[in-house]
């Protein structure tokens, strides 16, 4: 009987496991990490800057006290280069990055702003 409560117990330990594997997201490249979250910054004097992906476009904003630019559209990403292609204007934009952990450097014509990850709350 001391047995059989053994293997009961472990059958339902592995049908946990398993059921929990199913849960779990499989990133392969830097490029998968950053589209699976929100990156944004929030800076003392109210700045803002976010970066999101949805299933096929790219939305990177930045709210500054005197200028506003929202960039969404189709976009291209490899493991170090953001290109997006701005639906309103029609124009692209290119954005080099690198991701550290929580944080991604995003680098335009020589300028660098770190994001911070948003999790899921």
């Amino acid at each position: 009987m001391y047995m059989r409560g053994k293997l009961v117990l472990l059958g339902i330990f592995f049908i946990c496991a398993l059921g929990l594997c199913g849960c779990t997201r499989v990133i392969d490249s830097p490029a998968d990490e950053i589209k699976l979250y929100r990156w944004e910054e929030k800076f003392d004097n109210g700045n803002t800057v976010s970066l999101s992906f949805d299933e096929s476009e790219a939305h990177f904003t930045a709210n500054c006290e005197d200028f506003s630019l929202e960039l969404n559209g189709l976009y291209i990403l490899t493991d170090d280069t953001l290109i997006i292609c701005d639906t309103d204007s029609g124009s692209h934009d290119s954005f080099a990055y690198v991701l550290f952990g929580d944080k991604i450097e995003l680098s335009c014509n020589g300028s660098v702003i770190s994001l911070k990850k948003v999790k899921d709350s």
